[in-house]
């Protein structure tokens, strides 16, 4: 019987966090979709409140796995294009 570990590991050192965000006027907005149904509502939900305020320059939808942590060129892609992400995790 082969024995799988669910849980995740970290191969990379740990970053400082960000500054906080005054407002999202003019960022550039990521949404990390985990492919749960209520992740895919609250998105869409936020992506129609957010364009109809036209509040960020651009927002970005990108699909994360369900079952554990985006891959790490994921998470660089979207730290070079974006300002700000909103990650999915759990449901």
């Amino acid at each position: 019987m082969k024995v799988l570990d669910p849980t995740y590991s970290l191969t990379r050192p740990p970053v400082a966090p960000s500054a906080p965000l005054n407002s999202l006027g003019g960022k550039r907005v990521s949404f990390l979709d985990n492919g749960w149904a209520s992740a895919g509502a609250i998105f869409t939900r936020l992506e129609a409140m957010l364009s109809n305020q036209k509040t960020p320059s651009r927002l970005l939808r990108k699909s994360i796995p369900l079952t554990g942590a985006a891959p790490p060129e994921l998470l660089d892609e979207v730290a070079g294009a974006c300002d700000a992400a909103i990650v999915a995790l759990g449901n």
